[in-house]
């Protein structure tokens, strides 16, 4: 994969920057755990947020 990036940056000051980025690379995932891992670690987290929240109003 390569993409072509064009980055332009405006000072405010009468000077713009251009600039073209080549980037080449590809995101092979090593397992589907490594996929689902971080989604599960948020579900988990505002699960217990919400246990925790309603033990503590009783």
């Amino acid at each position: 994969m390569l993409d072509q990036l064009i980055v332009r940056a405006d000072f405010n000051n009468g000077v713009t920057l251009v600039t073209t980025l080549n980037i080449t690379f590809q995101v092979i995932p090593e397992s589907m755990v490594g996929a689902v891992a971080p989604v599960a670690a948020g579900l988990a987290a505002f699960i217990g947020y919400r246990y925790y929240s309603r033990k503590s109003k009783r």
